[in-house]
């Protein structure tokens, strides 16, 4: 069994990294293609803007699939190392907090950082929606407050699964 002490601090350099990439992603896409996060703007934005082009439609599946193999390789080169910090095994409990750490970290990043502080707070001038001049881009601190706690929903989910699966193989 993994000290809990040594368990968090692995959790929390592979969230650390996992924030890092999985940002750094968010940012890039909001600069290059912000009308592939027309669905986080508020109704009314949404239904100024025309539809997604087909580049942004093929940018949103590269970013999407980009966003899902960082996530989840992250969670794996995480678990895996952890793992061979364990001994060679992980218990329940250690890989259902190992994944749940490394999920809520970006969670955490995503709702401070890139919601609050970038998205509500700066607002910055390259996010823009063809054909919303004048209406207020953003939802407000509370609309992503509720998708962190969505998120943490998400992290449970996900921790329970992991856990399960590391008793099982």
């Amino acid at each position: 069994m993994i000290p809990f002490n040594e368990l968090l601090q692995h959790s929390l350099i592979y969230g650390a990294i996992l924030s890092a990439l999985l940002s750094a992603l968010i940012i890039a896409s909001l600069y290059l293609r912000p009308m592939i996060w027309i669905a986080d703007a508020t109704p009314e934005v949404q239904a100024a803007v025309p539809p997604l082009s087909a580049a942004d439609r093929r940018a949103k599946a590269v970013a999407g699939v980009l966003f899902f193999a960082i996530l989840i390789g992250t969670m794996v080169v995480g678990l895996i190392t952890l793992r061979d910090l364990s001994g060679g095994s992980l218990t329940f409990t250690e890989a259902f907090l190992a994944t749940f750490i490394i999920f809520q970290t970006f969670n955490l990043v995503d709702l401070v950082v890139l919601d609050w502080l970038i998205v509500e707070w700066w607002r910055p001038s390259f996010i823009t929606f063809p054909g919303a001049g004048g209406l207020d881009l953003f939802p407000g601190y509370f609309h992503h407050f509720v998708g962190f706690l969505k998120g943490t929903a998400m992290g449970l989910a996900a921790g329970l699964v992991v856990g399960l699966l590391a008793v099982l193989f």
